[in-house]
């Protein structure tokens, strides 16, 4: 998946290249850290939570990863 020239499957690939892990377990690591952050939030979390577009409850890591790489390009 690409956003803007960034490849979120590189990123992945990168990660694992640099570690004992595999790009599955890389991805399921990420959304389980997801999953725990959305889980319990505090007031100020959830506002900010609230601005991520997601289709679920719990955003993947693509729709997590757009969010944050759409800011950082508008802003650069």
């Amino acid at each position: 998946m690409k956003i803007y020239n960034i490849d979120i499957d590189e990123i992945y690939e990168e990660v694992a290249k640099n570690s004992v892990y595999s790009v599955d377990e890389i991805k399921q690591m990420v959304q389980q850290t997801l999953n725990e952050a959305y889980e319990n939030p505090t007031e100020e979390q959830k506002l900010f939570q609230d601005i991520v577009p997601k289709e679920g409850k719990v955003p993947t890591f693509e729709e997590f990863a757009t969010f944050f790489i759409k800011i950082f390009m508008v802003k650069h």
